[in-house]
């Protein structure tokens, strides 16, 4: 599907694209709104004024509300509008039916979103003569720049991005988002992970987490200089602000309980992984986790993560805000994915807490309240936590929880961090960590989510490993993985439509079982490619270098020994071998059910475009790469925008080198009917994107990344998966085909 197409013929997506371009390129300035600062309060507002303004005029809601934004984007902020434009299109159900489209953001802001285009060959080139750049971390601009990856960080956060959303039919109610805190630690965690195994595939040392605020940063990116430090935000924090949320979350997690305003130490860290995960991100107040009793609302969980963006992306002096001061160009930024290393930290501080072998000598975590109760505590509370981290604890940001824990400090941490980075120059210049759209461009992007996630591990290794005591009796082993490349598989060579392709390779796989299980490969390969996009006002196309994979398939023999039929769940993750004994590198490549017949040995093949993390429909050729649309073949199936925050399938495994860098792959079958929630319908990108309505419950009932959720029993894959007849653990290799080695098959592309 042509995106210029569907703009042309459609009248109401013609002026829903209008209304998206207008503005949309113009630089981001300290007055300006703001995706981390004051999202909450201002989209909501508007939001809910396009929600009135449709329910006061349904037979014609959509043109109504386009009409009114039409005329709000010429005299309010662009971004507020474009945001709760983007929201109404994905939620409001009349809107919804008309599949409104949000164009490629690479169309909306070439400016902030194009790539540089810079003669830099990505791969092992250190010591390189002439081709490797005076900024090693330049080697992976083709990753952190690439326009799709940005685009994932721009949907992800409009779908996730707050714990509340309003009630599009009740405008006076707000629907809560299932498990928000624990997914946006887990899609932190997982960008994370990718990351370090590219940095990994070209010579680059792992992230350091952004954890001393005081340090000069010696990674720069565009307008910022290397070597300037974390500064006071006037108006809004201060460095010592950010290491005081820090602080607090680092003692929430090690006391085991969340503050509140009773110090009751009743809501506890463990079994509260959501909580903990908002209060890392968002804050808790009341917006962003009601559920919560509000004695927890004002104990002063800021929003710990999103401060950070806001820091970095105000890094610089000047008028307009960095990468990470938008969401849509922050992951671009080295200094994005050093900040999320922090963040990720704090997780695994939880996780890593408790003894490996049982529940009996774990000491009780808590969060803080106002009465001192300890009654709510961490363990089993992962949701939570991932609040407190994220968003910060008030009324707002999670009320189902005890009002005692909102007025207990626990502010959104993750989101001070890119206001800090953002604002980390003099002036009123914010930097790219200010926005959604840019901040992952920013390598500081990365050095602070390795700071966050190392609170969450720091949660998740005083916890215990899973126990697996509920795994279904079922066998597979290593020798029962194949992997085999699409383009050898001649039965679908011909062939076009998804489900046809599909069939066809079932069919092949049964009748080459001995091909398959015996001489299959155990190599994946990448290469580069380049596609050109004409930009509007632009000379010349824009060339994109841009990572793909060789396509494979999945084959998995399972062995059903019972007198029934069971619903398994197929749990998939890669690891470069040398990290694979940390629970928090592994990466989720699919997840998927199949009913395996009673007594029989099933062979199961799975097309890896069909990625429970990849957005789908998975976007493959220049074109629809570039429209960031793809030709849909099935029936109902929503490949709405609300379904497609999901990583770009051209990023769907990591580079690898020349010489095959080596990785282990883990297939984990996990019992299906103890996974699977009542959700109706999900989205097929459901490892990110979750359910479909606004508040349906997450389509699995195991923790995100479970079974590598929690510390390996001894610190060692062996020790944990060895002897279990549900798990098969591979060995292969992911191959960097360069420019001047031949590659040794047919492109499909």
């Amino acid at each position: 599907m042509n995106f210029r197409k569907l703009y042309d013929t459609n009248p109401l997506q013609k002026q829903f694209s209008d209304i998206l371009f207008d503005r949309a390129d113009e630089p981001a300035t300290v007055p300006s709104w703001n995706t981390f600062i004051k999202k909450e309060v201002l989209t909501e507002d508007l939001l809910r004024s396009y929600y009135k303004l449709a329910n006061a005029n349904k037979n014609t809601s959509v043109k109504t509300v386009l009409d009114q934004a039409e005329k709000d984007v010429k005299t309010k902020d662009p971004r507020l509008v474009h945001q709760a434009l983007m929201g109404f299109a994905s939620t409001y159900p009349d809107a919804k039916k008309l599949r409104l489209r949000v164009p490629p953001l690479i169309l909306r802001a070439p400016k902030n979103i194009k790539p540089k285009q810079r003669p830099i060959l990505p791969g092992p080139m250190i010591g390189v003569p002439g081709k490797t750049p005076k900024n090693k971390e330049d080697l992976l601009e083709y990753w952190r720049e690439d326009p799709n990856l940005n685009e994932h960080h721009e949907k992800w956060n409009l779908v996730y991005g707050k714990n509340r959303v309003v009630d599009p039919n009740n405008v006076g109610e707000f629907l809560w988002k299932d498990r928000k805190g624990e997914i946006s630690m887990y899609e932190l965690r997982q960008n994370l992970a990718r990351y370090c195994a590219e940095r990994l595939s070209v010579g680059l040392p792992d992230v350091k987490p952004l954890d001393n605020y005081d340090e000069e940063i010696p990674e720069g990116y565009e307008s910022r200089p290397a070597g300037l430090k974390l500064r006071d935000v006037e108006g809004f924090f201060t460095v010592q602000n950010l290491a005081d949320a820090r602080d607090r979350l680092i003692k929430t997690i090690d006391q085991g309980y969340f503050d509140d305003l009773s110090n009751s130490k009743s809501i506890k860290t463990e079994g509260n992984i959501d909580l903990l995960g908002i209060a890392i991100e968002a804050g808790i107040t009341e917006s962003t986790y009601k559920n919560y009793d509000a004695a927890v609302w004002g104990t002063n969980y800021v929003p710990f993560h999103n401060i950070g963006h806001v820091q970095t992306a105000f890094i610089q002096e000047g008028k307009n805000l960095g990468v990470m001061g938008d969401t849509k160009t922050a992951s671009r930024d080295p200094i994005y994915y050093r900040w999320h290393r922090h963040v990720d930290d704090l997780f695994v501080r939880y996780q890593s807490k408790l003894p490996p072998n049982n529940y009996n000598d774990v000491p009780e975590g808590y969060f803080d309240d106002l009465s001192n109760s300890k009654s709510i505590k961490t363990e089993g509370n992962i949701d939570l936590l991932g609040i407190a981290i994220e968003a910060g604890i008030t009324e707002s940001t999670y009320k189902n929880y005890d009002a005692a824990v909102w007025g207990t400090n626990y502010v959104p941490f993750h989101n001070i961090g890119h206001v800090q980075t953002a604002f980390i120059q003099e002036g009123k210049n914010l930097g790219v960590m200010g926005d959604t759209k840019t901040a992952s461009r920013d390598p500081i992007y990365y050095r602070w989510h390795r700071h966050v996630d190392d609170l969450f591990v720091r949660y998740q290794s005083k916890l215990p490993p899973n126990n697996y005591n509920d795994v279904p009796e079922v066998y597979i082993s290593n020798q029962d993985v194949a992997l085999v490349f699409k383009d050898e598989i001649e039965a679908i060579k011909e062939l076009t439509k998804r489900t046809d392709i599909e069939l066809k390779a079932q069919e092949w796989g049964e009748s080459h079982l001995d091909e398959i299980f015996n001489h299959n490969i155990s190599t994946l390969e990448t290469e580069l490619k380049t596609r050109s996009l004409q930009l509007e006002g632009d000379d010349h196309p824009t060339k994109i270098r841009y990572l793909f994979p060789r396509e494979w398939y999945y084959f998995f023999r399972v062995k059903n020994p019972n007198n029934k039929e069971v619903n398994i769940t197929f749990r998939v993750f890669i690891v470069p071998t040398q990290f694979e004994n940390q629970f928090n590198r592994y990466i989720e490549v699919d997840k998927f059910q199949r009913t395996l017949r009673a007594d029989s040995e099933t062979l199961i093949s799975r097309d890896c475009d069909r990625s429970s993390e990849v957005s789908q429909p998975p976007k493959k050729t220049p074109e629809e790469l570039n429209n960031n649309v793809a030709a849909i073949d099935e029936e109902d199936v929503d490949h709405s925008d609300y379904c497609e925050c999901g990583y770009p399938f051209n990023l769907v495994i990591p580079r690898g080198n020349r010489d095959g860098l080596k990785f282990k792959l883990v297939v984990f079958l996990s019992n299906g009917e103890l996974d699977k929630t009542d959700s109706v319908r999900k989205c097929e990108s459901l490892s990110f994107c979750g359910f479909q309505e606004l508040a349906g419950k997450y389509p699995d009932k195991k923790e995100m990344g479970y079974p590598f959720n929690r510390p390996l029993i001894n610190g060692d894959l062996k020790d944990t998966f060895g002897d279990m007849k549900n798990v098969a653990v591979k060995e292969f290799k992911i191959k960097f085909i360069d420019d001047s080695q031949k590659l040794n098959y047919s492109r499909i592309h």
